[in-house]
């Protein structure tokens, strides 16, 4: 085929044929990425919203250099306040589903949500003295914040990164729980929810390790 041709395609958008080839467009392109490319779908945001984002991002950047420049804060310090960062501009950032002509569109839940995650990323550095000398003496609201904080890292991640890693993360908080009930060597005689949950949260351990700070 010497001519050039248009086609429909599924969505609607118009492609050219050209010779046997078909050319793709630049939707389907976008569409394509954010199938396979979890980053792909990150919001295009403009306006109010696009600059408190940038705003977030700049000031994150800042702080980054400034630590790094005239040293690090304690290790659960340092690494709660980069969490909140990062909290706060995944639930800005990407959507909890990808699809739809809102995507680029925050609602008053959007922000609500990224308020939450914020204040739960925060909340180490702002009891990080009460929650040292506690010495693993953990109040109760401590264990639900580590709860939520551990839910919202998890949810983070699956809009980042993909569903995968989250169910590899479940299973291993799920093998932590009922140990008990798995044969053989990988049994154990099991660690309850608030264990769990402060040891993923409150400790360097867990969220607040090595990965985080590096």
């Amino acid at each position: 085929m010497s001519e050039k041709e248009k086609s429909p395609t599924k969505a609607g958008v118009l492609t050219t044929t050209m010779e046997g080839v078909e050319a793709v467009s630049k939707e389907e392109i976008d569409q394509i990425l954010k199938k396979i490319d979890k980053e792909a779908s990150a919001r295009q945001l403009t306006g109010t919203p696009h600059w408190i984002v940038y705003v977030i991002g700049v000031s994150w950047s800042f702080f980054q250099v400034y630590t790094a420049a005239f040293g690090l804060f304690p290790a659960q310090l340092q690494r709660s306040i980069h969490l909140a960062y990062a909290f706060a501009l995944t639930y800005l950032l990407f959507p909890a589903r990808v699809g739809g002509e809102t995507d680029n569109r925050l609602h008053w839940y959007n922000w609500v949500l990224a308020a939450f995650a914020t204040s739960v990323g925060l909340y180490m550095a702002v009891n990080y003295m009460r929650i040292m000398e506690a010495g693993g003496d953990y109040s109760r609201l401590d264990y639900i914040v580590a709860g939520f904080g551990t839910l919202l890292t998890m949810e983070a991640a699956r809009r980042v990164v993909g569903l995968p890693i989250v169910i590899m993360s479940a299973f291993f908080l799920f093998y932590a729980y009922f140990g008990a009930y798995f044969p053989g060597f990988m049994s154990h005689r099991g660690y309850s929810l608030e264990r769990i949950a402060s040891h993923m949260y409150l400790t360097t351990e867990g969220i607040l390790g090595i990965p985080l700070g590096v």
